[in-house]
């Protein structure tokens, strides 16, 4: 499942839809897309800004309407800086915004998986002892 990230502009400033830190798991929800929402928008790219950033692959050198980037499953926790490279409509020359993708485990979906599989195992645990009683029952 993707991360739409929505790119706009605001008294001739970039902003994004998710306030420049977006959050994503390494490992359930992974993909973060970054997508032109605005005219006054012609083009942008991403850059990363250290070697070893959190993805699968390079983002692409040229400018482009959108891109899409997957974290890898074994990128290490933690707040990754990051360029978006931008092209306002109508006007000569690129402009930089510089925010972060953090990479944090996802509690909540974790904790309803691990209490899921407490239920059901309960219920199967349950169910087996029961069922050998009434068995049990019929046997005397």
């Amino acid at each position: 499942m993707a991360k739409n990230i929505k790119l706009s502009v605001e008294n001739g400033n970039l902003t994004l839809s998710d306030n420049g830190i977006t959050h994503r798991d390494r490992h359930i929800f992974r993909s973060v897309k970054w997508k032109i929402d605005d005219p006054q928008i012609e083009s942008f790219r991403i850059e990363g800004k250290h070697p070893g950033d959190p993805f699968t692959q390079r983002p692409a050198p040229s400018l482009g309407t959108g891109e899409e980037l997957t974290v890898r499953g074994d990128a290490p926790y933690g707040d990754w800086d990051y360029s978006i490279i931008w092209v306002e409509a109508n006007k000569a020359g690129e402009k930089t915004l510089d925010p972060k993708i953090a990479v944090r485990p996802i509690v909540a979906p974790m904790f309803l998986v691990v209490a899921a599989v407490a239920c059901v195992s309960g219920f199967l645990l349950y169910k087996t002892l029961h069922s050998r009683k009434r068995v049990a029952k019929y046997k005397h």
